[in-house]
């Protein structure tokens, strides 16, 4: 999947997603550049789109860089909107970056959520949007240089790009251990039954808290940069991390769900940092929304605590335990009848543990 090359389309027909989910790029001839298909998944990406008449159609005049389309959520941004980037450092004078919206998606307010990591990459590069079929006059069309699956470890200029343009932007911060949290996200985003026992954990042994959608985005990246030793939740926090991270820090990724990207993430963070990464499992139940067939990111985890503890110990991240409670049935009946999400019950394919 991944492939550093470079297409310039003179006349492209730019179809943002159809009704059908088609979207793509075509040459003035109506053939599809295949480069310019997103990959929504190892193996899944949007068709092609059809041809229409060119005469009519909205003109784009300019030279610009095409960045696919603008997904709202963080994770997927990394791995969808920001893949073709690394041409930035190639592609010579441009008049801006043409994205196409997600779906039905609202790009420009996309495009304000993901501001500041934008510009980090980009500068003041303008950002121009394809909403309807239009004709654009050159295009720049990239190779993907990150993806799903194995391409989270990135290509070679993929690698290059993202991790010096994060260096510009962020000096390394004071901080030697981080914490990265997610016990104050919104309730879709899933997580784990009582994280703040974790974080007790953690401050007892020197590590930060962190929350990362508090902070800006340079300040984040600050944060990690100066980070010698990293512990989280899987998550999208820990792809941000990979582009930052000092070479060699040592992450525990800690199992908040029995379904999860956790080997892209380890090969994410591996390729790009050197990192040495920990998986600490201590799942022992994973918890969905009442009637759900799956797990997925808005499951939340319930954790053998002692376990968790003993694990962290032994790869080395903490030095000593502070006896976490393991939870009982009745504080899971507790935190499920708190939380603003409805009925929960465990879930069917992962057995507690004994």
């Amino acid at each position: 999947m991944l492939n550093d090359s470079i297409e310039t389309v003179a006349q492209a027909q730019v179809h943002p997603p159809a009704e059908d989910g088609s979207c793509g790029v075509l040459r003035a001839d109506g053939s599809f550049v295949e480069a310019s298909k997103i990959m929504q998944s190892v193996r899944r990406g949007p068709p092609a789109p059809a041809p229409v008449a060119a005469e009519g159609l909205p003109r784009i005049s300019g030279r610009f860089l095409y960045g696919g389309w603008l997904r709202p959520h963080f994770g997927h941004f990394l791995f969808e909107s920001t893949a073709r980037l690394w041409a930035l450092d190639q592609a010579g004078q441009i008049d801006g970056i043409l994205f196409l919206p997600f779906l039905r998606g609202n790009v420009r307010r996309t495009a304000k959520q993901h501001a500041g990591f934008l510009r980090i990459l980009a500068g003041d590069v303008p950002l121009v949007f394809a909403e309807t079929p239009a004709i654009a006059e050159e295009l720049i069309v990239p190779g993907l240089g990150f993806g799903y699956g194995q391409a989270a470890r990135g290509s070679e200029a993929y690698r290059r790009m993202m991790r010096a343009r994060v260096a510009q932007a962020a000096e390394p911060g004071r901080a030697r251990r981080l914490y990265i949290s997610r016990s104050a996200l919104i309730e879709k985003r899933g997580g784990v039954f009582a994280e703040t026992r974790i974080e007790a954990l953690m401050e007892a042994n020197g590590y930060m808290v962190v929350h990362p959608q508090r902070l800006p985005i340079d300040e984040q990246l600050a944060l990690y940069r100066g980070a010698e030793r990293v512990v989280a939740l899987d998550g999208s926090a820990l792809h941000m991390a990979a582009y930052a991270l000092p070479e060699g820090a040592q992450v525990g990724m800690i199992r908040r769900r029995s379904a999860g990207p956790l080997d892209a993430i380890i090969w994410h963070l591996e390729s790009f940092a050197a990192a040495r990464v920990s998986v600490i499992d201590a799942l022992a139940q994973d918890w969905v929304n009442a009637g759900q067939k799956r797990v997925d990111y808005t499951s939340i985890g319930a954790l053998d605590f002692p376990r968790l503890e003993a694990l962290l110990l032994e790869a080395g991240l903490i030095e000593r335990g502070i006896g976490i409670a393991p939870l009982t049935e009745a504080e899971i009946t507790e935190h499920v009848a708190a939380r603003a999400r409805g009925p929960m019950a465990p879930f069917a394919g992962r057995k507690a543990r004994a």
